[in-house]
C-alpha cells in the first residue's frame, strides 16, 4: 500500500519559524497472511504487517483460530493482534522530541450464527490494551492569558498554548452484532451495532442499518445504509480553554470530547466478470460539533 496525502497551508503555522505553512504526508506499507486447513473443521491463520511514515513507524503481528461446527451452521474465530510502533513528536510549534515508543495488543471472539433460512448474524467482542505514547503529537491546549494573544483560532480566544498530555495505558473493551435477512430474491437488509467503554472515561455506542440490492443477474448491488454514533467525552476534556494550567492529563481533541454524528453513504458494486469487480462508495457524517465530512472511494478488485 502506497498513500500520498496532501493538505492547504494552516494559517496559524507561519506564527511558528520552525514550522512551514504547507504540510504533506506520505505513507508505504506491507502485509503477508498465511492459512492453514488442519481439519475438516479448523484452521489456522497467521499474519505480519509493517509501514513507515516520515514521523511513523509500526510493526503488526497478529494470528488467529477458526472452528467450525460439522453441520456449518455456526463458526468461531478467536484472533490476538500485536503492534509495535515508533513515533518522532513533532509538536504544534514545529518542534521535535525524541522516538517514543507504543505498544497495543487486542483479542478478539467472533461467532457467526446462521439463525434460519433467510437470517444468519455476527456476535463478538474485542478487549485491547495499549502502553507508551498515547499523546496526539501536534494537540496542544488553550490557558487563558489575555496578555499572550495566540496564533488564530477558531473562536478567537487568547492565552497560552501548552501540549496535550494524556495517559500513558488504556484498556479498550468493545461489544457488538450484526444480523442479515433476505427480504426477498436479490434484496437483503441488515442491522448492526456496537458498544464500547475505556478506562479514559468514554462510552460509546452505534447503530447502523443497511439494504442490499442486487440488479442485472448479480452482476450489480447496490448498498446504502445509514451510521448513528453517539460518545461521552473522556475524563479529562474539556471543550473551552483552560482557567489555570491544568498539572495532570488534558486535552482538548474533539475526538476525545462528547458529540453524536449522522452518517449516509451509499456503495455500487460492478462484478465485471467471475474474477474482477469495480466499487464505487460515497458517505457524508454530520456530527453536532461541526466537524463534519465527505469521502468516497473508487477501488477494483482481481482474484486468481
Amino acid at each position: 500500500v502506497y498513500d500520498s496525502v496532501s493538505a492547504a497551508s494552516i494559517e496559524r503555522l507561519s506564527n511558528f519559524p520552525e514550522q512551514s505553512g504547507a504540510t504533506g504526508d506520505w505513507y508505504i506499507g506491507a502485509d503477508v497472511g498465511l492459512r492453514w486447513k488442519t481439519s475438516d473443521q479448523t484452521s489456522v491463520g497467521t499474519r505480519a504487517g509493517f509501514s513507515s511514515e516520515y514521523d511513523y513507524q509500526s510493526i503488526h503481528l497478529g494470528g488467529d483460530y477458526n472452528w467450525e461446527r460439522a453441520d456449518e451452521d455456526a463458526q468461531m474465530t478467536v484472533s490476538l493482534d500485536a503492534f509495535h510502533d515508533t513515533v518522532e513528536p513533532i509538536r504544534f510549534d514545529g518542534t521535535t522530541d525524541p522516538d517514543e515508543d507504543r505498544t497495543s495488543v487486542a483479542a478478539t471472539v467472533n461467532w457467526y450464527q446462521i439463525l434460519g433460512e433467510r437470517t444468519h448474524g455476527t456476535f463478538g467482542a474485542t478487549i485491547s490494551s495499549q502502553t507508551g505514547f498515547l499523546e496526539t503529537p501536534y494537540n496542544f491546549v488553550v490557558v487563558d492569558d489575555p496578555a499572550m494573544p495566540t496564533p488564530p483560532l477558531h473562536n478567537g480566544a487568547t492565552g497560552r498554548l501548552i501540549q496535550e498530555q494524556v495517559p500513558d495505558e488504556r484498556l479498550r473493551t468493545v461489544a457488538f452484532t450484526r444480523m442479515r435477512r433476505l427480504l426477498q430474491p436479490g434484496m437483503s437488509a441488515e442491522l448492526g451495532g456496537r458498544f464500547y467503554s475505556d478506562d479514559w472515561g468514554i462510552t460509546a455506542f452505534d447503530i447502523m442499518p443497511r439494504w442490499f440490492k442486487s440488479f442485472g443477474e448479480g452482476r450489480h448491488v447496490l448498498e446504502l445504509r445509514y451510521r448513528y454514533y453517539s460518545q461521552t467525552a473522556a475524563d479529562f476534556f474539556q471543550r473551552e480553554s483552560f482557567a489555570v494550567e491544568p498539572t495532570g492529563d488534558r486535552t482538548q481533541d474533539s475526538d476525545l470530547g462528547d458529540f453524536s454524528s449522522h452518517n449516509v453513504g451509499a456503495t455500487w458494486r460492478w462484478n465485471t466478470s467471475a474474477s474482477s469487480r469495480w466499487s464505487f462508495s460515497h458517505d457524508n457524517t454530520m456530527r453536532d460539533d461541526d466537524l463534519d465530512n465527505v469521502y468516497g472511494f473508487v477501488g477494483y478488485r482481481w482474484s486468481y
